[in-house]
């Protein structure tokens, strides 16, 4: 079943260097049945790659209200890996409900146009270790986040286009045997990483968030 509906989605590709993602009109956000999901981002996902043999899913971000250019925000630190020419956010230390210290890593987007936010990742609430879990800051106030801002002109706005890594299904329901069915498969993804770029001087950053979430 998997495989029957990779040929109805649009194949819209990566993005390579030296080129910029167009602006679209509102999407269908309707999505293949089959097609692993997060909640969360149901109404946020345009229209998807999906490769099954992976189990693996790509697609830009959209606000509901058909805006792509966003503001993005990160926990405040940053680091730059070898192989990168530009910093990326990076997780923080916070305590956890026991006292002990633990990592933490998030990204959010508010949509230029209506203000809509949106939490895109939060290792303390997504992927496969904490979607059936409560949520860790329902009792207790989430820091504070920092905007990024891009490091050749100083904008704000960006395009960003996430991507997913999951079991395959099978997997997933033995994994999960009695505790949740096939429809929240999507919520089980075990690694999270998004590319950015900027809306005004079109500044990309391939490796700009990852996170392994499982």
């Amino acid at each position: 079943m998997l495989r029957d509906v990779v040929t109805s989605l649009r194949m819209v590709g990566d993005f390579t260097e030296g080129e910029k993602m167009e602006e679209q009109p509102k999407v269908d956000r309707k999505h293949p049945e089959g097609i692993p999901i997060p909640s969360h981002l149901a109404e946020w996902l345009g229209p998807l790659d999906w490769y099954a043999d992976d189990p693996y899913i790509e697609g830009d971000l959209i606000c509901p209200c058909g805006c792509r250019n966003l503001e993005f925000y990160y926990p405040g630190e940053t680091h730059k890996p070898a192989l990168l020419t530009q910093h990326i956010p990076v997780w923080i230390d916070v305590l956890d409900e026991s006292g002990e210290v633990s990592f933490w890593f998030a990204i959010d987007v508010v949509c230029v146009d209506c203000q809509k936010r949106v939490v895109v990742f939060d290792n303390f609430r997504h992927g496969t270790t904490a979607f059936l879990a409560d949520n860790y800051w329902e009792h207790q106030e989430r820091p504070t986040m920092k905007k990024w801002v891009c490091s050749d002109c100083g904008g704000v706005s960006h395009h960003g286009r996430p991507h997913f890594r999951f079991d395959s299904l099978i997997e997933f329901l033995n994994e999960n045997e009695g505790k949740c069915g096939a429809d929240r498969w999507g919520d089980a993804f075990h690694w999270f990483g998004m590319k950015i770029e900027c809306v005004n001087c079109g500044n990309r950053i391939h490796s700009w968030a990852g996170y392994e979430s499982g």
